[in-house]
């Protein structure tokens, strides 16, 4: 994973790519969350988002290691 991107003309890691992916993905999730007061039955939800931020990164980062391998 020490590629590039080639993104309109412009190379950025790949790791920015995905963390942006994954930070997209982890907004909409906090959001359904929220609307269904899940947040209610843990101890810390701000643990709670960063640990499926995390989650949803290392998934992101190993199913494009999957595709391209």
């Amino acid at each position: 994973m020490t590629g590039e991107m080639d993104i309109f003309g412009l190379y950025v890691p790949e790791l920015l790519v995905y963390a942006i992916l994954a930070l997209l993905v982890q907004v909409a999730q906090g959001r359904v969350l929220s609307r269904v007061d899940a947040h209610r039955l843990v101890w810390h939800p701000a643990l709670v988002e960063i640990s499926g931020y995390f989650i949803w990164l290392g998934g992101i980062v190993m199913a494009a290691h999957w595709v391209r391998a």
